[in-house]
């Protein structure tokens, strides 16, 4: 039981990853530094124009890193909720799913099954 709850656990991450929209704001965040970076290789500009424009995508940067910081910890905290509410259940103790969460070997398979199921994932939705 206890590979049941830690696949719950995973897949409870990966699904509020998803509903939080984790991934649209860190594209987001990548958009805008790649906006910079045009900007500042724009020679038409001012120096004055280019610090406006450095100062709005710094705040723009903090916004996103604070917004995916937290995102991020509800999907941890939901993930974990799912862990503790089986260790209440009876089904699984909390200190064995982390065991084996925190074993290489869970890592390394739960990578690789994630990454195939996000290809599956992005290929049936284009």
């Amino acid at each position: 039981m206890v590979y049941v709850i830690a696949s719950l656990a995973i897949i409870v991450f990966m699904v509020a990853i998803v509903i939080l929209r984790i991934v649209p704001v860190a594209k987001n965040a990548l958009h805008t530094s790649r906006g910079v970076v045009t900007m500042l290789s724009n020679p038409e500009l001012d120096d004055t124009h280019r610090e406006k424009e450095l100062q709005r995508a710094s705040v723009s940067l903090l916004g996103n890193f604070l917004s995916i910081t937290l995102r991020g910890a509800i999907a941890l905290v939901l993930s974990y909720l799912s862990i503790y509410l089986a260790d209440l259940a009876g089904l699984a103790g909390l200190q064995d799913v982390f065991d084996l969460l925190s074993s290489w070997e869970a890592f390394v398979t739960a990578t690789v099954i994630l990454t195939l199921a996000w290809l599956i994932w992005k290929k049936w939705l284009e």
